[in-house]
């Protein structure tokens, strides 16, 4: 074996090392970021609007924040039938007379 085959051999090694130990850092680093508290900042804005728009556009699958926003949504749409048919039934009511606003929850 010449000493350029074994050059090249080494190269190739340290580049598949290099890559591997780049990979493990950012895999620390974002476990870490993942765990602070909520910050402000530019540099924060642009992490967060990564973490949530783009890594899930490329995963492809739901995530918790997806699912809570849609639980929210099914919250405010039985909220509004919930007062739809609340404002229905007081229309249909015949109305309260009362001296007092004490009474006219009494009754």
């Amino acid at each position: 074996m010449n000493c350029t085959a074994i050059l090249c051999q080494l190269l190739l090694l340290w580049a598949l090392f290099s890559l591997l130990l780049i990979a493990a850092l950012l895999v620390v680093l974002f476990s870490l970021v993942r765990q602070l508290p909520r910050r402000r900042g530019w540099i924060w804005r642009c992490y967060y609007r990564l973490r949530w728009s783009v890594v899930p556009a490329l995963s492809r699958t739901h995530t918790t924040r997806d699912w809570r926003a849609d639980e929210r949504e099914t919250r405010v749409d039985l909220a509004a039938v919930a007062l739809a048919e609340y404002e229905r039934q007081r229309s249909l009511a015949p109305p309260i007379e009362a001296s007092t606003p004490r009474e006219a929850m009494l009754k």
